[in-house]
Order: structure tokens, then sequence, then C-alpha cells
């Protein structure tokens, strides 16, 4: 006999010129934008209306673990900057732990691993918009 557990989650997904962005980075992590977390707090972070965690070197976390969203399980975050009249997402990497032996036993190393190098940028009135929904 056994069982399965599931915690079902509704995420969002990023989609781009019609095709979505797990898709087009080959992932099968999920988005934070999500019924597990606050909408309105990773929607200021992708506004840059928010700080990001600091341990994350000035990226947004764009997806994360299926199973806890945490960053630091294997998700991706980007660069997102904002010019006059656009947002764009460049340096979008994946989060992962080198481990590597010192002489005294084995160190764990975070590092971000660069995803391609596809860069996207968006318009940013209509990226507002898109976003606006999660702020209420």
């Amino acid at each position: 006999m056994g069982f399965t557990y599931s915690s079902p989650a509704a995420f969002y997904d990023f989609v781009i010129d019609g095709t979505s962005l797990r898709q087009l980075l080959e992932t099968n992590d999920i988005g934070v934008l999500s019924d597990r977390r606050s909408g309105a707090e990773v929607a200021r972070e992708l506004l840059l209306e928010r700080p990001s965690d600091e341990q994350l070197g000035g990226r947004v976390q764009i997806y994360g673990c299926r199973e806890c969203l945490d960053i630091w399980c294997g998700g991706i975050a980007a660069v997102v900057t904002r010019q006059r009249h656009s947002v764009r997402w460049e340096c979008i990497e994946r989060f992962q732990v080198d481990y590597s032996d010192n002489g005294e036993g084995f160190v764990a190393d975070f590092v971000f691993v660069p995803i391609g190098s596809a860069s996207y940028e968006f318009d940013l009135e209509q990226y507002r918009t898109t976003l606006a929904r999660f702020l209420r």
C-alpha cells in the first residue's frame, strides 16, 4: 500500500511572443507569481519597486523549485533593468550549489550558472499593466 502527496499550487508563467518562458529556458521550475507567495511582493520586485533578496546580487527571481519556490533550490533569476520606455531581462541564470573538497572536507559554494544568452525586452506600459493585477 502506498500513497502520494500532492500540493497543488496555481502559478503564472511568463509568455513572450506567445511562447512560455519555461519552454524557452527548457526548465521544469515554476513561476514565482503563485498562490504560495504574495503576488504583490513579487510584482514589485519585477517592477523594481522593491529590492529583491540581496543575496541574489542584483538579480530578481523569476522561477523557483516546483516544491518550495525557493531560489536556493535550483531556481532561476535575471538581471532586470528599466529604461525610459522598456524593461529588460538579461543574464538569466540558474542557481546551483557546487561542492568541492578543500582538503578538510566538502564545502558548498553557491553560484549562478548562465542559461543561454538570450535577453528579453518588454514595453514598459504593457509590462506594468500585466503585473498590475498582482498589486491588489
